[in-house]
C-alpha cells in the first residue's frame, strides 16, 4: 500500500509542477511554446499512466460480499486448535476448550 501511495503521490506532483511550469509559460510576454509543450506531453504521460495504474487495480480487487451464516462455534475452536497444536506442542504451553460439545449453538 505504501507503494502505492508513493506511486500516486508522485505522478499528482509531477502533474501540479508541469501545470505550474505551463501556467508560467503562458504568463510570459515570448511563450517558450517548446516548453509548454513538454510539460504538457509529461502531464498527459502521467495522467496515462495512472488511469493504466486504475484498470490494473480494478482487475485486481474484487468485491468482497460478506454472507452471514450460522457456525458451530466449538467446531470452529477444535479446527483452530487442531491446526496450531503442532506449532505450539511444548511443556510450557497447554491449549484447551473450556466449553463441552453437547453446549454449543449450530
Amino acid at each position: 500500500m505504501a507503494i502505492l501511495n508513493h506511486t500516486l503521490k508522485n505522478e499528482i506532483n509531477k502533474i501540479s509542477i508541469c501545470i505550474n511550469n505551463i501556467k508560467q509559460s503562458l504568463q510570459l510576454k515570448e511563450l517558450d511554446i517548446q516548453d509548454a509543450v513538454e510539460n504538457a506531453d509529461i502531464v498527459l504521460d502521467s495522467v496515462d499512466y495512472l488511469s493504466k495504474l486504475i484498470s490494473r487495480l480494478r482487475k485486481q480487487i474484487e468485491e468482497i460480499t460478506i454472507l452471514e451464516e450460522e457456525k458451530d462455534l466449538f467446531k470452529i475452536a477444535e479446527t483452530v486448535i487442531s491446526r496450531v497444536k503442532p506449532f505450539i506442542n511444548n511443556e510450557s504451553i497447554k491449549v484447551s476448550i473450556l466449553f463441552s460439545p453437547g453446549n454449543h449453538y449450530s
